[in-house]
């Protein structure tokens, strides 16, 4: 879908070292938002039923423990601090816009190309250009509200 005011995010933070051994993520099964398989980069702490992402770029990283022969599909379940477009990308190539309607959750399902997945630590980036001041005293600035992630063969 070309859009001819398209404009690249800033290149990504380069990975942060892991914190601890993260476990292969498996097919099919979901990934909460305090998953000990994810690593998250640019997000707040576990909030009841979720995280929010703070500011305007943030990343997760997980493993896969084999080589992916076929494509996946990513079941990324979110809200959003307001209405406002999401671009997510996989190990730095872009993937696709989200258009989240708000604070409801809802799962969007993302196809990712088996030639852009590796064996080891991988990397979902999210940039997030609405991103805003939470309000009500809370002095974060928020974007996507993340609750889980599932990959399927």
């Amino acid at each position: 879908d070309y859009r001819p005011d398209y404009v690249p995010p800033p290149p990504a933070p380069p990975p942060p070292p892991p914190v601890g051994p993260l476990r292969p993520v498996r097919n099919g099964v979901s990934n909460g938002f305090d998953s000990p398989n994810l690593e998250f980069f640019g997000w707040s702490y576990p909030e009841s039923g979720s995280r929010w992402s703070l500011g305007t770029s943030s990343r997760i990283y997980f493993e896969l423990g084999e080589e992916m022969n076929e494509d996946l599909v990513l079941e990324f379940v979110c809200g959003a601090h307001g209405w406002q477009p999401i671009e997510l990308s996989f190990n730095g190539v872009y993937i696709d816009h989200l258009f989240p309607e708000g604070f409801e959750s809802q799962k969007h399902y993302l196809s990712i190309p088996s030639n852009i997945t590796k064996v080891g630590l991988n990397s979902i980036g999210i940039h997030a250009p609405g991103a805003a001041i939470a309000g009500g005293g809370d002095p974060r600035v928020l974007a996507v509200k993340f609750e889980s992630l599932r990959l399927q063969r």
